[in-house]
């Protein structure tokens, strides 16, 4: 960015603005050289960050494999209660497409969301360990201990604007895939039963 750019004050940088204000905005004081930058993609190697920063890249490819992207969709099943409404949390790795079960729960809290957050990023076998980035939607389930807890593992939480799905579009893609291809065609009986079949999904 030109030092022009650098300002505090910038328009690009105020939360109250619309996402197509701020980017006008950034837009109009990126130089030509910047713009093209943030076009192109370059191949990992050991070299990568230097080579970013020297050369002003910006492509999202560039870091795609330190992104992953989480979200929650609902499942039914029957229970000793009768049918029951489950919330299903789940993180897409961007890169690969893998896909983790987080955690499944009827009416998940904050101490839920904790304890699956500390889960994911476990040093040894946490879902997040090798991710600096995780894309979520702006739902009230992701407090701001959950967003601490990860913060405090490396992975930085980028909450999406409002009314925004297609921000997460590989999230949602997966669980329109995972109801129309599997969901809607069985009935579910229990908790068990759930993680047994999202998880062979």
């Amino acid at each position: 960015m030109t030092q022009r750019a650098d300002r505090n004050d910038c328009p690009y940088r105020n939360p109250a603005l619309s996402p197509d204000a701020r980017a006008a905005d950034l837009l109009e004081r990126m130089t030509l050289a910047e713009k093209i930058a943030q076009l192109q993609c370059m191949p990992r190697s050991e070299d990568l960050p230097q080579r970013i920063d020297a050369n002003g890249i910006g492509s999202l490819a560039s870091h795609w494999e330190s992104i992953a992207a989480c979200d929650f969709f609902t499942v039914e099943a029957w229970t000793p209660k009768g049918l029951t409404r489950f919330l299903v949390l789940f993180v897409i790795d961007l890169a690969s497409r893998k896909v983790e079960i987080a955690g499944i729960h009827p009416a998940p809290a904050e101490p839920q969301m904790t304890q699956w957050a500390r889960q994911l990023t476990d040093a040894e076998e946490g879902f997040l360990k090798d991710k600096r980035v995780l894309i979520h939607d702006r739902d009230p389930l992701f407090t701001k201990k959950f967003r601490r807890t990860l913060s405090a593992a490396g992975v930085r939480c980028l909450r999406m604007p409002k009314q925004s799905p297609n921000l997460n579009a590989y999230a949602e893609s997966w669980v329109r895939s995972i109801k129309r291809e599997c969901l809607s065609k069985m009935v579910l009986f229990g908790r068990r039963h759930v993680r047994h079949v999202v998880d062979e999904y």
